[in-house]
C-alpha cells in the first residue's frame, strides 16, 4: 500500500500459482493496475541455462574437491617422507657421531670439498665449513700428504676404492689417527667424475692395538721369567744332591 509502484512474488490465494506480479497505481483515480505472469514461465527460458551452469559448478565442485583431496593426499605423503628424511638423518648423524665417522666428497676439477657435520666437527671446523683439499693437507704430516696423494691418483687412475691410513693434527694441538675410504664416482664411460669416501677416526683402536702390544710383550716377559724360575727350581735339586755327595765323600775321605 506505500508503494506507488512496484513488483513482487506472491502466491495467488485462489489457485495457489506463484507469480510474479507487477501493480502500477494511477495517478488520478484510487485504483491500479496488476499483472501477473507464473514464475515457472519466467524462469522457462533461463532453466536451460541455470542446469547448464549448476552442472557446471557441480563438476567444478567435483573437480575443487578430487584436486583438494589429492593435494591433501600428496601433502602428507610428503611431510610424512620428510619427517621420514630427517629421523634417517638424525640417526646416520648419531651414528656418525658414535662411530667418530664422517663422509665427505670432492669434486678434483673444481676442487671444491663437501663434509658432512660430523666430519667437520672431528678436524674442529664446525663454524668455518669444508675446507678446501689443500687445507685438508695442512692438517698433514709429510707421509700422510704423500698416502693421501697416492690413493686418490690410484683412485683415479684404476677407478677402484682405496684405502689410506695417516696421522692427523687438530688447529687445538692434539693428535688422531684416521682411517679414509676413497671411492671414485664413474659416469658411463667410466671416467672419474669425483671422489666420495669415508672418514674414520681410530685413535682409540690405536691405543687398543699398542695397550694389546704391550700387554702381550709383559705376557711374553712373564712366560720367560716363570721358564727361569721352573730351571732354576728343576736345577736346583740335583745340584743340592750332588753337593751332598761330594760333601760327604770328603768327610769319608
Amino acid at each position: 500500500a506505500g508503494q506507488p509502484s512496484g513488483t513482487a512474488l506472491i502466491m495467488s490465494p485462489r489457485d495457489k500459482v506463484i507469480r510474479y506480479v507487477s501493480h502500477r497505481r494511477l495517478r488520478d483515480y484510487p485504483l491500479y493496475v496488476a499483472y501477473g505472469v507464473p514464475e515457472t514461465e519466467v524462469l522457462a527460458p533461463r532453466q536451460p541455462r541455470a542446469r547448464i551452469f549448476f552442472a557446471g559448478a557441480a563438476l567444478l565442485s567435483l573437480l575443487l574437491i578430487a584436486f583438494a583431496t589429492l593435494f591433501t593426499v600428496l601433502l602428507d605423503r610428503r611431510e610424512r617422507r620428510t619427517a621420514e628424511m630427517e629421523l634417517t638423518n638424525r640417526r646416520l648423524r648419531e651414528a656418525q657421531r658414535i662411530g667418530q665417522i664422517g663422509d665427505w666428497h670432492y669434486d678434483p676439477g673444481s676442487d671444491e670439498t663437501i663434509w658432512s657435520p660430523q666430519l667437520l666437527a672431528m678436524y674442529e671446523r664446525e663454524t668455518l665449513g669444508s675446507p678446501t683439499f689443500e687445507e685438508f693437507k695442512s692438517f698433514l704430516d709429510p707421509d700422510g700428504q704423500a698416502a693421501i696423494a697416492l690413493a686418490h691418483a690410484e683412485a683415479i687412475r684404476t677407478g677402484q676404492p682405496q684405502e689410506v691410513e695417516y696421522a692427523v693434527r687438530l688447529p687445538s694441538g692434539a693428535e688422531s689417527y684416521h682411517w679414509s675410504a676413497v671411492i671414485p664416482e664413474l659416469d658411463a664411460n667410466g671416467t672419474v667424475l669425483a671422489l666420495h669416501g669415508t672418514d674414520q677416526d681410530i685413535s682409540a683402536r690405536k691405543e687398543l692395538d699398542r695397550l694389546q702390544t704391550h700387554v702381550a710383550h709383559l705376557s711374553r716377559v712373564d712366560a720367560m721369567n716363570a721358564m727361569a724360575a721352573t730351571l732354576a727350581h728343576e736345577l736346583n735339586q740335583p745340584l743340592t744332591s750332588a753337593s751332598n755327595y761330594l760333601a760327604g765323600s770328603r768327610r769319608r775321605l
